[in-house]
């Protein structure tokens, strides 16, 4: 969706202003949409309140269209430590190859510091769940294989967690 959005709305209102309107687009998707996708979980799963751990709020974030993980999009693995605490790793982001080959730091910055994040929260429902990016693009060299594009830690916190902020504590790198 990002590419879509970037290209159709960017070309009515302004790329810069596309990249900072996303994330509170993806927000209001995923809360008017996600409700009704919980009972897809199984006949214990009746509304939102019943999400209780962060795999099973992971597993309703896979439910709808376009929160699948497509294996030509994106490839990489979740290391759990507990139902409450994953780390995902992702080797292969097509997103980031895109922006990267059109030279697009600033897109990849509101997409994958303050977009990912506030739409992943939205997405995993609970609102105690915290996204917290342990590396996120740009990566420090752009097309290593090796280099993983992003790191992500899902943690359930005690409380609810703010919503509706970036994360970005950086601006774009200087060109």
């Amino acid at each position: 969706m990002a590419i879509c959005w970037w290209f159709k709305v960017g070309e009515k209102i302004g790329r810069k202003e596309a990249n900072e309107l996303l994330p509170e687009v993806w927000e209001s998707l995923a809360n008017s949409t996600m409700p009704m996708y919980v009972p897809l979980l199984g006949p214990e799963f009746k509304s939102v309140d019943d999400l209780k751990t962060v795999k099973e709020c992971l597993k309703a974030g896979h439910l709808p269209p376009d929160g699948g993980i497509d294996k030509w999009l994106f490839k990489g693995h979740v290391e759990w430590e507990d139902d409450n605490l994953c780390v995902a790793t992702v080797t292969h982001c097509v997103l980031l190859q895109y922006f990267e080959t059109i030279d697009a730091t600033d897109t990849i910055c509101e997409l994958c510091h303050v977009a990912e994040p506030r739409g992943a929260e939205a997405y995993f429902i609970h609102p105690n769940i915290k996204v917290t990016g342990l590396k996120v693009p740009p990566k420090k060299n752009p097309g290593d294989p090796n280099e993983p594009c992003c790191i992500w830690e899902y943690r359930m916190m005690d409380t609810p967690q703010p919503r509706g902020v970036g994360r970005r504590e950086d601006g774009p790198p200087d060109k």
